[in-house]
């Protein structure tokens, strides 16, 4: 999240810190406040996270101690508002009896087949989405629920153009803008202009590091009017780096900016973009973000440019720019030879008035926005989605690795050890056919959290067909999974003998040449003798599943999935309170 302007509102940033932070503990949530970084003059950030559920995790960055808090605080806010925290987690099975799963104006549409529901998204929604038309209704159930039964839940949001109504699947939500597009603000209008700038941010940014677009620097004259930007790259250079500062606005056409920190010892680049319609804050928050939670030695290891635009498109390469922020850029950014001329823009005005102006540079371009406005948390927050601009993924991601593909399997793996020879078989056939990356974690798959101490921690794909072969008895049918097993790097430490061990003793095994006994003791003093008999038990079939126990409804061995459960608990009380006092 970006720093709050409040510049404009009637409440200090200390006032409006405290409210945050009221409002948040009257609703049960306890923060903590650390990881403070103040590498450079005015750039500072912190690290917030609930004391009961350590899943509860935001991020602040400012122009002062304060203002990194008001962020923190505020993406909090935010994230707990537009259900960010439990973005494709599984709710268990009590969620299908509340009242509402995940807001009191959800609705839900059943469906027959391929049928599509009457009433779910609209016309130009539906065709960005469905361009292909191979989108069928069973791909949009939610995973949270996984309730074929009531059909497809959606939530209700208002196209900005005519003010018309539509119901967006919580499905796409979640698997295609994550926490793009998602604001709090003092005021609807603020957390808007919040949510836009973020959407422009990304969007924006991304076109120019793919098509290598070269940009024109900010004027000497113009840095001059903003001290404390000025300040910042004074510092920066007297640490032997170089900093440019470009304009990004695409002949004026976006609110961005671009801030680019080169290391001339490594000649390695860090690029970095900022949005707001004000001039001077889209420049600040190009730089705080850049140094958000990084110390000025961590700007040394920075990726070269290259001439390569292929590589620099590469989806890998975009996600480090929005992960970590250290993909790389090609030269052509810096180029002399600008595709663009340099302006002098700032929107000013009421935080409504640039509203207006960033939904007029959508809608000039045949774009639609869509909003949901939220309140229940005791702030102005919203939800913004824009067709074609605020994806965080690809549509085709709906039908490729859309976050509900393995809800069918579920109760069936929180089971397995109580499953029979049938059950088995079945499973093991439903995950062939899925095609799944081996290396495939199954409790992410599965919107699960794992324990660091729970068998599912690091549980991948192989591995669990790996089992439940060997449960089968289909020893000869494992050997492959094992060896992909043994290989990954997501397994645990712990696991580890268990797999090498097992890898050997097949392959004793399977070799008509070698006999077990003369390499028992050898492997007993390796492994110990309790590792080895449990791993002779487990090929030939006498072992089920070590470790593993039957969940259950309440979810029984998933502590930290559980935790996070309780906190949706306060969020879901919230909702309910502030919805049904409306009514």
């Amino acid at each position: 999240m970006a720093p709050l302007d409040y510049r404009p509102s009637s409440f200090t940033l200390l006032e409006t810190l405290e409210h945050m932070r009221e409002l948040l503990r009257k609703r049960g949530f306890l923060m903590e406040e650390g990881e403070w970084v103040n590498p450079i003059p005015h750039v500072w950030s912190v690290r917030l996270q609930d004391k009961l559920c350590s899943r509860l995790v935001s991020n602040g960055k400012g122009v002062s101690k304060e203002a990194a808090l008001v962020s923190a605080y505020g993406e909090m806010l935010e994230r707990l508002s537009c259900n960010y925290f439990f973005n494709g987690l599984y709710l268990s099975a009590h969620a299908c009896a509340e009242p509402f799963v995940y807001y009191p104006q959800e609705k839900w549409f059943p469906f027959e087949g391929d049928e599509w529901p009457r009433g779910l998204l609209d016309g130009p929604t539906l065709a960005h989405y469905n361009l292909s038309q191979d989108l069928v209704p069973e791909q949009l159930i939610d995973a949270g629920s996984g309730d074929r039964s009531r059909g497809i839940c959606a939530l209700p949001f208002i196209r900005q153009r005519n003010h018309q109504t539509v119901w967006f699947p919580v499905n796409i939500i979640s698997n295609l803008y994550v926490g793009n597009g998602m604001a709090v603000g003092v005021g609807k209008y603020e957390a808007r202009v919040q949510a836009l700038s973020e959407i422009f941010e990304r969007h924006i940014k991304t076109t120019i590091i793919t098509d290598g677009i070269s940009l024109p620097l900010v004027p000497d004259e113009v840095l001059a009017r903003y001290p404390h930007v000025q300040e910042m790259v004074t510092t920066l250079e007297s640490n032997g780096l170089i900093v440019e500062v470009r304009d990004a606005s695409l002949n004026g056409k976006f609110p961005l900016i671009n801030v680019t920190v080169m290391n001339p010892v490594s000649g390695g680049c860090f690029a970095c973009f900022g949005s707001h319609p004000r001039f001077g804050m889209a420049m600040e928050r190009a730089f705080t973000e850049m140094l958000q939670g990084r110390e000025l030695q961590q700007l040394i290891d920075l990726p070269e440019p290259t001439f390569d635009l292929t590589k620099v498109a590469e989806q890998a390469n975009l996600d480090a720019h929005f992960s970590k922020f250290t993909g790389r850029v090609c030269w052509d950014l810096f180029s002399e030879s600008n595709d663009y001329h340099f302006v002098d823009w700032d929107v000013t005005g009421t935080p409504e008035e640039q509203f207006k102006h960033l939904c007029h540079l959508i809608h000039i371009v045949d774009m639609d926005i869509y909003i949901a406005d939220y309140a229940f948390m005791g702030m102005a927050a919203c939800r913004i989605i824009v067709p074609g601009m605020s994806e965080v993924h690809p549509v085709s991601r709906l039908g490729t690795a859309n976050d509900n593909r393995a809800r069918h399997l579920r109760q069936r793996l929180l089971a397995l050890p109580v499953l029979d020879v049938p059950a088995l078989r079945e499973l093991l056939d439903e995950l062939e056919d899925m095609d799944l990356p081996p290396h495939q974690d199954l409790g992410g798959l599965l919107g699960l959290l794992t324990d660091d101490d729970s068998v599912w921690k690091g549980l991948t794909v192989c591995e669990i067909r790996l089992l439940i072969n060997l449960a089968l008895g289909e020893r000869e049918q494992v050997l492959g999974d094992l060896k992909d097993v043994v290989a990954c790097t997501a397994l645990p430490q712990s696991r580890r003998p268990r797999y090498r061990c097992l890898l050997v003793l097949l392959q004793l095994d399977l070799d008509l040449h070698r006999d077990l006994q003369d390499y028992l003791r050898v492997l007993q003093r390796m492994y110990g003798e309790v590792l080895v008999e449990q791993c002779i038990a487990m090929l030939e079939g006498r072992a089920g599943f070590p470790g593993f126990v039957v969940a259950g409804d309440d979810l029984d061995g998933f502590a930290s999935h559980r935790t996070l459960l309780e906190a949706r608990e306060k969020v879901q009380k919230a909702k309910a309170a502030h919805y049904f006092a409306l009514r």
